[in-house]
């Protein structure tokens, strides 16, 4: 199922989301549905995959505000170690190497069951050429974290950032293979009563994608599966 347009709720996470102080102090009495994160995220545990990467280091650190426990991942060991600087307590880093499929087997079979209540994909349209390793990488950070997300009723949200320019058309074709990719995956993973949507943002305009993102991983989302949402630049 495809979003032509912005849904409302998202729009109002948009509006709640978009910057530390409203995360922190928002009150949810006139919210319309949409709830602050400190209500939504205190106590959960989120992955943050591809965490080095922007909006990354800003979510990670939100989350850890907003009480949750925080799983950053990415293969740049320098960059986890600014992404957990400040918020140790709540944020783990966990290098995947050079053979990032193979470091997610290895963490999903450590991982298991524990419950996990969502998974943050990370992920930039401007290496078109990369196309078949991102596929692969969703499909290994799937199965790595299928069986924690079911535990833990959780959700998979990927945040995917395009080029500005218009006619960077290679970058503007990986959109609907990931989208492809993901309603698959969404068919599969309704039978264990997990969730997984995208959302395309531009890539000079992160904050909006990531609140949309984030409000995918909030309860109120948990009966919308299999979305491909774009967030349109301003």
């Amino acid at each position: 199922m495809r979003c032509k347009s912005t849904p409302d709720w998202c729009l109002r996470a948009e509006a709640r989301f978009s910057n530390a102080e409203s995360l922190l102090t928002y009150d949810n009495s006139n919210d319309g549905g949409v709830v602050g994160l400190i209500h939504e995220f205190t106590g959960r545990r989120v992955v943050i995959a591809g965490a080095c990467q922007t909006p990354g280091p800003i979510c990670a650190q939100r989350l850890a505000k907003a009480r949750a426990r925080v799983v950053a991942l990415d293969q740049n060991a320098a960059g986890l170690s600014d992404v957990v600087a400040g918020s140790s307590a709540r944020i783990e880093s966990l290098m995947l190497g050079a053979d990032v499929p193979a470091a997610l087997r290895r963490i999903g079979q450590s991982w298991a069951k524990t419950p996990l209540h969502g998974v943050l994909n990370l992920l930039p349209l401007a290496h078109p050429r990369e196309i078949d390793a991102q596929i692969t990488r969703l499909t290994a950070l799937t199965r790595a974290f299928a069986q924690g997300l079911e535990a833990g009723e959780g959700a998979l949200v990927t945040l995917a950032t395009h080029p500005t320019d218009p006619f960077d058309l290679r970058a503007a074709a990986m959109g609907p293979a990931l989208g492809a990719a993901h309603q698959a995956l969404a068919k599969v993973l309704a039978l264990r009563g997990v969730q997984i949507n995208l959302v395309i943002a531009p890539q000079d305009d992160p904050e909006r994608g990531l609140a949309a993102a984030l409000s995918l991983l909030c309860r109120e989302a948990k009966d919308l599966t299999g979305q491909i949402i774009h967030i349109a630049a301003k």
